[in-house]
């Protein structure tokens, strides 16, 4: 199953966003700025062999490299949409480190903001692991079915242990379900 939805990604969703990034820019000079995650970036680009990977012809890699050149495809500063609480401080520094590397391989600058959705949370520990990583500000998104947290859409987060701070970002997506029906023009990338 993993495969198959990787492979929506390299087949679909990539190329998708690669050409209707070059559109929006040929019509707006705006990028696209479509976020997906750096491990799946990662494994399009060096795509290992006998996993069922649809992997990408030279011209397919090269239209995808342009793509994020040209800011058509970003990632965050985290490879998964991960919940951050489960990992020590390794899984943290190593997953900020994975997603600078891939930027660092295709020659664009390191994503600097970690983006979470639909978990719980993250710990309040994280902030000074993930400032330390180089990471500069959280988003976080919670769908319908989480408790509402009790802070404002956007705060500067401390950690008064560490007096680590940093710029938290919360969406609150009560909607989310339903977002191709109320944005039709993103349902290209929700497959029926």
């Amino acid at each position: 199953w993993t495969s198959k939805v990787l492979n929506m990604y390299f087949d679909r969703y990539f190329p998708l966003a690669a050409s209707t990034g070059a559109a929006l820019k040929k019509e707006t000079g705006m990028p696209l700025r479509w976020m997906t995650f750096s491990y799946i970036v990662s494994l399009y680009l060096d795509c290992p062999t006998g996993y069922g990977l649809h992997c990408p012809s030279a011209a397919a890699k090269a239209t995808f490299v342009e793509a994020v050149k040209a800011e058509h495809i970003v990632w965050a500063a985290f490879p998964t949409n991960a919940e951050l609480a489960t990992g020590d401080k390794s899984i943290l520094q190593f997953g900020v480190k994975m997603s600078a590397s891939v930027a660092e391989k295709l020659g664009v600058p390191a994503p600097s903001v970690v983006s979470t959705r639909d978990v719980p949370g993250m710990p309040r520990s994280a902030i000074p692991i993930l400032k330390e990583a180089g990471v500069t500000a959280m988003s976080e998104g919670m769908n319908g079915r989480m408790v509402m947290v009790n802070a404002p859409p956007a705060f500067t987060w401390q950690d008064p242990n560490t007096q680590a701070e940093m710029l938290t970002v919360r969406f609150f997506h009560r909607f989310f379900p339903f977002f191709p029906r109320f944005f039709p023009f993103f349902s290209p990338f929700f497959p029926d």
